[in-house]
């Protein structure tokens, strides 16, 4: 064996810097020493880093011929290979025609054939090492075309640079168990390599949307309703279009603006005027003047000032002093009817104070009397006047014809009363909506 290959040093007190060695050599000048791994390999020389310590030519000595490094830095790191090198190209003796020939030079050229033959077989089986450690080194000139198998590869040691652009196939990448196909809003696992390994359809979530990134042409019509909505987002009227208003929508009085035109079903187009007010029939919106009344002042014989009041004289029975008429502009409205004075009724001398004298209105259609009636017997001291003070809804279905109220006397069926008003006595008519 012409070679000696350590990962250790294995000669005692050398400070781990002792590599032993056994084989033969013809002169130590044959002997080299390289130290590294793989691609990295570094030629050691003697004496600049290492010296042969106890040579022996025939590789004897008892186990003690070895190197020594002069230092770690000189040992280096990685292994220590020491190996002959045989001179192959003079001879080691040269024989000249009638010299002596010696068996020990004869010998010595044999030992160099030997030594030669032997390098020769351990430089190719140094080729297994993977190094530059082999004075044969391989390459694609020595090696046959498609006579490297998958067999002859050492795992894991082909690189990037080993392979040609846009070499590697589908077929020839691992399967990750991801189903070919179209995946929508796919989530996705990538490995430490950037291998996809797994894939499935998703949603996409809020994380994942850049703010102010979604535009009206991604948002499908019809789609936004009211939760979409925050309740404080204050939709400026800018963004609302023109048109209808739905009906479940309410406003109130205080949003609408000045001149706002609204449907002829909610109001009039019409302006209204002065002093009219809106009605409606159900269906329809108008403007509509207020109910009338017409005041016609009762007449009599004569009108004086007596007792403090106006005096009305030889009123008989059922006499109107006081008449109204209302125009009603709704049918299915209320008449409220109030009617207030004080009044006295004489008889004959105009003297003698009359206590059956009464008063009452009536609703002229049917002539109807409305409420009970005031009599002047009410009171206690007959010389004072009776108060006449009544109101009350009217009952009658008028059906929006005009309607006259009177305030008539009632001498319960005597001879004619005089009357003395002692204030001013009023008949008011209003039309209330119910």
């Amino acid at each position: 064996m012409a070679q000696k290959i350590h990962t250790t040093a294995d000669v005692s007190g050398t400070n781990n810097l002792g590599f032993s060695f056994n084989f033969p050599t013809l002169s130590s000048s044959e002997i080299y020493v390289q130290v590294g791994t793989g691609a990295n390999i570094d030629a050691k020389s003697t004496p600049t880093h290492y010296t042969i310590v106890n040579y022996a030519e025939d590789g004897s000595s008892n186990g003690t011929m070895h190197i020594l490094f002069n230092n770690i830095p000189a040992r280096g790191s990685g292994n220590v290979r020491i190996f002959r090198e045989t001179n192959a190209s003079t001879l080691r003796h040269t024989f000249q025609p009638a010299s002596a020939i010696r068996s020990q030079d004869l010998n010595e050229n044999q030992k160099q054939a030997l030594n030669l033959a032997e390098e020769a077989r351990e430089l190719v089986g140094n080729l297994a090492l993977g190094d530059n450690q082999s004075a044969i080194q391989l390459n694609g000139v020595n090696i046959a075309t498609g006579s490297v198998n998958s067999d002859a590869l050492i795992n894991g040691t082909i690189q990037t640079h080993d392979i040609g652009n846009d070499q590697i196939t589908g077929d020839k990448l691992n399967h990750t168990s991801v189903t070919a196909g179209s995946y929508t809003a796919a989530d996705i696992t990538v490995d430490a390599q950037g291998r996809l390994t797994a894939a499935s359809s998703g949603q996409i979530s809020t994380g994942e949307i850049t703010d102010d990134a979604v535009t009206s042409a991604k948002i499908d019509d019809g789609t936004i309703v009211d939760v979409n909505i925050n309740a404080s987002a204050g939709i400026a009227f800018s963004k609302l279009a023109t048109g209808t208003l739905p009906s479940a929508i309410k406003v109130d009085t205080g949003n609408v603006l000045n001149n706002t035109t609204f449907q002829n079903y909610l109001l009039p187009t019409q302006s209204g005027q002065n002093g009219q007010f809106l009605t409606t029939n159900g269906s329809v919106t108008s403007w509509a003047n207020p109910a009338s009344a017409q005041i016609i002042p009762a007449t009599a014989s004569a009108r004086t000032s007596y007792d403090g009041g106006r005096y009305l004289n030889n009123l008989s029975d059922y006499t109107s002093v006081l008449t109204c008429t209302i125009n009603p502009v709704a049918t299915n409205s209320k008449i409220l009817v109030m009617g207030s004075g004080q009044f006295k009724g004489r008889y004959g001398s105009n003297t003698t104070q009359r206590n059956d004298a009464q008063m009452r209105i009536y609703r002229d259609a049917n002539n109807a009397g409305l409420f009970q009636t005031h009599t002047a017997d009410a009171l206690a001291d007959q010389q004072n006047f009776c108060s006449f003070d009544q109101k009350g809804f009217d009952t009658y279905a008028h059906n929006g014809g005009s309607i006259t109220y009177s305030i008539r006397v009632n001498t319960t069926g005597s001879s004619s009363y005089d009357y003395v008003f002692h204030h001013l006595l009023t008949l008011i008519l209003l039309e209330v909506l119910i």
